[in-house]
């Protein structure tokens, strides 16, 4: 399977899973629009089709065949449809970003989904007035003696939900009461089939605060965990952290596949660098200091990123989805990547013997070893100091110099004749000392003054919001130049 097309079923299903919640979230006592949710449901079994992953693909379908049937008008919209469908979409979602690691056991998740939404719809489908009305069900030719244990078990949940006895106030307990019974204070009498169910959904989707189920004497509180969560630890980190991996894949394709061997521009590094962030964050979040360290050698590499950093950061975003993969395994491989990065990055060879020096592997974030020249001495001959002028030695000396600045203030510096690169070198003194040079003449003046200024207008004008304070008032030094010269 191509990898390529893999990412693609990543990010079409990611949108229509994302447009089912969203529709099927509305507050419409009729349900959401039968149409629109035909047709994502459609869509989302066709990319699975295409991809071919056959298990998503049959758990979509199961979607398509509900949203078909509210179509027809052959079952209504109901609380506990309505739970069914929205926890069918979630494990869907949670399946997505495993696309590119399909194995058993996904295969297994998605079937599960699928025969739960399945079991759903034939009860609903052969007792669907009986959830509207109350009535009883139509009958339908079946084998009695071989009775639909779905059937069964779903009209016995709703029995069961309805016949709970009440339990005193979680705040006189030490114990919490679950969910159902803390829901079913109503007598059995009262409560109706299509009631009854609605309250068992309720029960079971509403969040209560950890805060009202603790006690209100000196008794300490015990809070009991679920035994089979909807949704695990590390489900929860890969559903969050799949837009921003596959945000990632989008930036890092052309090198990736080996479409360009020229290496990423400065452009490209900034442009996934915030996603980087958002990814190091997340996984410090859910406490995986191993994805933080190697996220901080990246953030550390210096634009241009080479196609082997771009390689090594696509195998670490792969090995981040693995599941399945155990939590030393995983940093070994996330270390071995992080080294390869800054071994192929610009100033890597400071930063990596810098990283191995350190106990377990541990980084600095945004600290590199700076590179310095290696500096030749030059053989230099010691000459004594000459003494300071003093005394008239000083004045004559000071008189001199005004004279040649009263010179140089009535001739314009830019008429002066402007020495050739390709002349000789200036004559040297008797010590070996070059003839000094007038700092005056290093001024730009008249024409040249103004050439100058419009190439710092032009590198201010590129700089955007960010000015230069030394260049702005360079700028001012040289328009007054510019007029001293007229």
């Amino acid at each position: 399977m191509s990898v390529g097309l893999l990412d693609f079923f990543v990010l079409e299903a990611s949108d229509y899973i994302d447009r089912l919640q969203r529709l099927v979230a509305s507050d419409e006592p009729m349900g959401p629009d039968s149409a629109t949710l035909l047709k994502l449901a459609r869509g989302l079994r066709g990319s699975a089709v295409m991809a071919r992953l056959t298990s998503f693909a049959d758990a979509a379908s199961g979607l398509e065949r509900g949203a078909r049937l509210l179509h027809e008008g052959r079952i209504a919209w109901t609380p506990g449809l309505a739970a069914a469908v929205t926890d069918s979409i979630a494990d869907l979602k949670s399946l997505v970003p495993m696309a590119r690691l399909w194995g058993e056991s996904q295969d297994l998740r998605a079937r599960s989904t699928g025969g739960k939404l399945g079991s759903v719809l034939d009860a609903v489908e052969r007792h669907g007035e009986l959830m509207q009305s109350g009535a009883m069900p139509p009958s339908r030719p079946t084998d009695p003696a071989e009775p639909n244990s779905a059937v069964a078990a779903f009209f016995d949940s709703i029995d069961q939900a309805a016949n709970a006895p009440a339990v005193p106030s979680p705040m006189s307990s030490p114990v919490p009461p679950m969910p159902v019974a803390m829901r079913s204070a109503e007598s059995a009498s009262a409560v109706s089939p299509p009631r009854g169910l609605s309250a068992m959904s309720d029960a079971s989707m509403t969040i209560v605060p950890i805060a009202s189920l603790a006690s209100s004497n000196d008794l300490d509180a015990v809070v009991y965990r679920a035994p089979n969560p909807p949704v695990t630890f590390a489900q929860r980190f890969i559903t969050d952290v799949s837009p921003l991996i596959a945000s990632l894949r989008a930036r890092l394709a052309p090198l990736r596949h080996g479409t360009s061997t020229q290496e990423a521009s400065a452009d490209m590094m900034a442009a996934f660098r915030p996603v980087l962030v958002s990814l190091r964050d997340t996984a410090s979040s859910y406490q995986h200091e191993d994805i933080r360290a190697f996220c901080d050698a990246v953030l550390t590499a210096q634009a241009p990123l080479p196609a082997p950093s771009a390689g090594a950061l696509d195998t670490a975003l792969t090995v981040i989805l693995q599941q399945d993969l155990a939590a030393h395994l995983r940093a070994q491989r996330l270390a071995e990547l992080r080294r390869v990065v800054l071994a192929s990055t610009p100033l890597s060879s400071g930063a990596s013997s810098e990283a191995a020096s350190r106990p377990n592997g541990a980084f600095t974030p945004r600290t590199r070893t700076p590179v310095t020249a290696t500096i030749i001495p030059t053989p230099t001959t010691m000459r004594p100091t000459p003494p300071a002028p003093s005394g008239r030695e000083l004045n004559s000396l000071l008189s001199s110099s005004l004279e040649k600045v009263r010179e140089l203030d009535a001739t314009p510096l830019d008429l002066l004749a402007i020495a050739d690169s390709s002349a000789p070198p200036a004559s040297a003194g008797p010590d070996g000392e070059p003839d000094v040079v007038p700092i005056d003449s290093l001024l730009y003046r008249g024409p040249r003054a103004l050439s100058r200024a419009r190439h710092i207008v032009g590198q201010l004008r590129g700089a955007g919001d960010a000015h230069d304070a030394a260049l702005i008032s360079e700028l001012f030094d040289l328009v007054e130049l510019a007029g001293s010269a007229t």
